[in-house]
């Protein structure tokens, strides 16, 4: 009895495999083609706008800082010499990169968000504190600059997630995350030039830091991996492996010419504009937040045209 009950087995085994290759079009609708949105993809958009609003948008609002250290606490020192302090954050912004890169892949991006985020709102946090040089250097040229660049690296990740759960729309969420840096480029300046003259720099930095921890925290809520992080050695051969290519390193000559057309001016405007033009200190700290915006409008509608009239 038990060889006859085989053959009733087995064409029963034989159903599901011949409709496992039949339905080709389930299949692809469920894991291979975008869905278009989702809870899940839309609260990484969400995560990740809050994430590169108070990453981007904070580093970009360095000539504010530029324009108060130079007429406040370090008016002895040269420009050149106070600028260090953004020069510090953009160097950790790209040379991180490859080591933050892997940690992301062997651990994901909860655990290393939560790291930046505690490193970046601590070095805020010390900065309120300091009263020479050395002091802002190390806080806000160092420890929270290192803690804002782990944590931007979400937003550049999720690129790649988003792109594999939107399709029609997919170009829209790209953009509308882009958004995120525009618009926190647009309000940080105005904010902290307000703040520093109505409550001080101290409580400014204070307050941008709850600003900042508050955004983070729903990014470490709201972004989820796709995929189950593999634990890789991380060694010098596998960090240096991407310079020996020449696409890669033809990109990184142009990210570097670009750094120089993009952040240059945002470090110098607000100084130039007051010690050149003879502005206001009030209208000068404006030019920032003006240089900022003007990309915010490009971006989204590059990207909505980019959905209706092709990529």
């Amino acid at each position: 009895m038990s060889h006859s009950q085989i053959p009733n087995t087995t064409p029963t085994d034989s159903k599901p495999t011949s409709t496992h290759h039949e339905p080709a079009i389930e299949t692809e609708s469920q894991p291979n083609t975008p869905p278009d949105g989702g809870a899940a993809a839309c609260l990484v958009v969400l995560g990740s706008w809050c994430c590169s609003f108070s990453s981007l948008g904070w580093i970009n609002s360095m000539g504010s800082f530029q324009q108060y250290y130079q007429i406040g606490p370090l008016h002895d020192f040269l420009t050149s010499t106070i600028a260090c302090i953004p020069s510090l954050q953009l160097f950790f912004l790209f040379a991180l990169g490859p080591i933050v890169g892997i940690l992301f892949d062997n651990y994901g991006p909860r655990p290393l968000v939560i790291g930046g985020t505690f490193l970046h709102v601590f070095g805020l946090m010390m900065a309120s504190l300091g009263w020479r040089y050395a002091h802002f250097l190390a806080a806000q040229g160092v420890v929270s600059a290192v803690g804002l660049r782990v944590c931007l690296h979400l937003s550049w990740k999720a690129l790649a997630y988003i792109s594999t759960c939107f399709s029609k729309l997919r170009a829209l969420a790209l953009s509308t995350l882009s958004t995120g840096a525009s618009s926190g480029c647009v309000v940080f300046p105005i904010v902290v030039s307000r703040m520093i003259e109505t409550i001080g720099f101290p409580w400014t930095m204070r307050t941008c830091a709850l600003i900042i921890l508050g955004l983070k925290s729903i990014a470490i809520f709201a972004v989820r991996s796709r995929t189950t992080p593999v634990s890789s050695k991380i060694s010098a051969g596998r960090i240096s492996a991407p310079f020996r290519e020449s696409p890669f390193l033809l990109l990184l000559f142009g990210v570097f010419v670009m750094t120089f057309g993009a952040y240059v001016p945002i470090v110098y405007i607000a100084v130039q504009g007051f010690q050149q033009a003879h502005m206001s200190n009030e209208m000068a700290q404006q030019l920032v937040a003006i240089y900022n915006a003007s990309s915010l409008i490009g971006r989204l509608i590059a990207g909505y045209t980019a959905d209706r009239l092709g990529r």
